[in-house]
């Protein structure tokens, strides 16, 4: 944070004095940090009040401890949540020394930027600052986290994955079931255009029809049988008064009866 500084002297050499312990906040946590709903309050005075009520010179429940470690959400945090400072709170009080030297506080160093991390390194760790064994607590601290941000990121890969897959098929699907329609669509064509072809083959057979029963009609007027002749067909006497005329009947009749059985067969 620009304009910050660290020194070693005066209440440092305690380091879990209100004071110091308040400038430590300071620098994990920026100090535009808002409390949500918090009224205009900064975060630095909530810590101010918090640490000089919880102010503890000795660790004395580590299990406790360790239960307000589980219910601290650093995301929530981050959105200026009041349960979530006052847990931090307790936890930085209670820890003392030794927690400002724990796990903890190297992963939140891990988090700042390198001239602050620098700073608050110095302020924490005194003369042991830059030692080795710290660096790599802190560096071993900030490899976890982004090991964590990246199997985090990995199993969302991984979910947006599957979720192409079932994408892939469901197209898949979808294509198939139009090729189907496709192919429905152009077999009902086919039956349409089958249905217009009879149509016209029908209308053609019936034209026939008309036009053989205006023949024998007409064949009917030139050739009227005489009335000895009409009796004789009455009685299904087929010897008429002339044989070729009787044939010739018989014949036009024996076609207009296929012919009519066959276009029945057909509509």
């Amino acid at each position: 944070m620009p304009g910050c500084s660290v020194g070693l002297e005066g209440g440092f050499s305690r380091l879990c004095d209100p004071k110091v312990l308040a400038l430590v906040f300071r620098l994990i946590l920026d100090d535009e940090f808002e409390l949500a709903g918090g009224e205009g309050d900064t975060a630095i005075s909530v810590v101010d009040r918090l640490v000089e009520y919880f102010h503890i010179a000795e660790v004395n429940r580590f299990d406790e401890l360790s239960r307000l470690r589980l219910l601290l959400d650093v995301e929530r945090l981050t959105q200026g949540d009041s349960r979530q400072l006052y847990i931090l709170c307790i936890l930085v009080v209670r820890i003392g020394v030794f927690g400002l030297k724990s796990s903890l506080c190297a992963s939140a160093v891990s988090m700042l930027k390198q001239e602050d991390r620098l700073e608050l390194e110095r302020a924490i760790y005194g003369d042991a600052a830059g030692d080795v064994h710290v660096e790599n607590s802190i560096l071993v601290k900030e490899l976890s986290r982004m090991d964590s941000e990246l199997q985090q990121s990995n199993g969302r890969a991984q979910a947006l994955e599957k979720e192409l897959c079932r994408l892939q098929r469901l197209n898949s699907s979808m294509e198939q079931h139009l090729r189907l329609v496709d192919d429905a669509n152009d077999a009902l064509q086919l039956h349409r255009d089958e249905i217009e072809r009879l149509k016209i083959t029908n209308k053609r057979y019936k034209d026939s029809i008309l036009q053989w029963e205006r023949d024998f009609a007409q064949l009917q007027r030139y050739n009227p049988p005489s009335p000895t002749r009409r009796v004789r067909i009455a009685h299904h006497d087929h010897q008429l008064h002339n044989p070729q005329q009787q044939q010739e009947l018989v014949y036009l009749q024996w076609q207009y009866n296929t012919l009519t059985q066959w276009i029945s067969k057909l509509i």
